[in-house]
């Protein structure tokens, strides 16, 4: 079941990102210089992870995207062309 979601997921993420111009998103994880209120951290987008826990999918860029693929969101698309 978990598996064919997962697949049924990243089929409707893919469509979502070719509607996405990933080259205009900016990287919307909470910069490191965030303490008090939410500074994104702006990098150019090269991934697209779908939080289970927010249910919903964020841009973010390598760095970020690699952070949070260890604390458990799912990497629904990449953008091969920013992520070189």
């Amino acid at each position: 079941m978990l598996k064919n979601g997962l697949k049924e997921l990243k089929l409707n993420m893919t469509e979502i990102m070719t509607q996405i111009n990933m080259a205009n998103c900016k990287c919307e994880e909470a910069s490191l210089l965030s303490r008090d209120a939410y500074i994104p951290c702006g990098a150019p987008a090269t991934h697209l992870l779908w939080s289970a826990k927010d249910k919903c999918a964020y841009c973010m860029c390598s760095m970020c995207a690699d952070h949070n693929i260890r604390r458990d969101m799912i990497v629904v698309g990449v953008s091969h062309e920013m992520a070189k």
